[in-house]
């Protein structure tokens, strides 16, 4: 069986919707902008799917979609597969 890939990307450097091709714009006004569905690691190692909304509301700006009660991401990596 092949492994899985993961390149983590401090969030320091770049997060999803720095990157135009992660990003996926509604044909409508009832959703937001989002990016595709990217992994998270956490300071305490928790690693999750996850995606970015951006917030039409104050404060207009990006935010993760699932929290992490009292833990803050710190990675992101698009999850790539290896070719069969």
């Amino acid at each position: 069986m092949a492994e899985t890939i993961v390149t983590w990307i401090p969030v320091t450097e770049s997060l999803p919707e720095d990157h135009h091709e992660l990003v996926i714009i509604p044909e409508d006004d009832f959703e937001p902008c989002k990016s595709i569905r990217v992994i998270a690691r956490t300071e305490t190692g928790s690693v999750t799917d996850n995606r970015r909304l951006k917030m039409e509301i104050k404060p207009f700006s990006w935010i993760w979609f699932m929290g992490y009660e009292d833990e803050e991401v710190t990675h992101w990596a698009v999850i790539n597969f290896p070719e069969q």
